[in-house]
């Protein structure tokens, strides 16, 4: 596929996905997709079975598609129960503008509590679209009208105004390995995070050149 350095899982990442990993910039959504992929892929097997993530480009569409098309997002509702679900979340509002919003959120689905858990790197504060996802989400599983609750959950905060798709991906990470109690451990500065962007960069560096030596 033309401009495509590869592929990992489901999603294709291009030079501007990479570029993204660059300090100070925005994550896109496939930069996002593409760390979560990885992160899944080299997760315990136990670990990796009990987790699924819904990724930034179905959570989208779950704003916007009609009732009628959520299972065409979320799958047999069969295959998410019993499970947690870790639902990346941007603030864009315009469907026309795949890579529009300005932050990334993470809204995560705890089965035992029937709660959702919500994790923002400013403030705390979910906009109108996160409870339309969460209701969504819920009453595939569990039909219409299902009671369920949103928390939000208190923890490390950005000391930036665009690291919030890195806070997503090490929120994911220690989720993906470990229980939500650990959150609460969780530190992430700007310069940690500053490593972790090139480290990520040098892993799709390392990816792209994979992919090359297959042609």
């Amino acid at each position: 596929m033309v401009g495509v350095l590869f592929t990992i899982g489901d999603t294709n990442v291009y030079e501007q996905d990479l570029k993204s990993f660059e300090p100070g910039q925005w994550l896109t959504d496939n930069a996002i997709s593409f760390a979560l992929e990885y992160i899944t892929s080299a997760c315990e097997e136990p670990n990796r079975e009990q987790k699924h993530i819904v990724y930034p480009c179905f959570t989208e569409a779950l704003k916007h598609c009609s009732v009628e098309e959520v299972p065409i997002f979320l799958g047999n509702p069969e295959d998410l129960i019993n499970k947690t679900l870790l639902v990346i979340v941007s603030d864009n509002t315009d469907p026309n503008e795949i890579l529009g919003g300005h932050h990334w959120t993470l809204l995560m689905w705890h089965d035992d509590s029937k709660c959702f858990y919500f994790f923002d790197s400013m403030n705390g504060r979910y906009h109108n679209f996160v409870p339309k996802i969460a209701r969504r989400i819920a009453e595939h599983m569990y039909g219409k009208g299902f009671q369920y609750t949103i928390d939000i959950k208190n923890g490390t905060q950005q000391e930036n105004a665009s690291d919030c798709g890195m806070h997503v991906i090490e929120l994911c990470r220690t989720l993906m390995n470990s229980s939500i109690e650990e959150i609460s451990n969780l530190k992430l500065d700007t310069n940690t995070l500053t490593e972790k962007r090139k480290n990520w960069i040098a892993i799709g560096h390392t990816l792209t050149n994979q992919e090359l030596k297959k042609e």
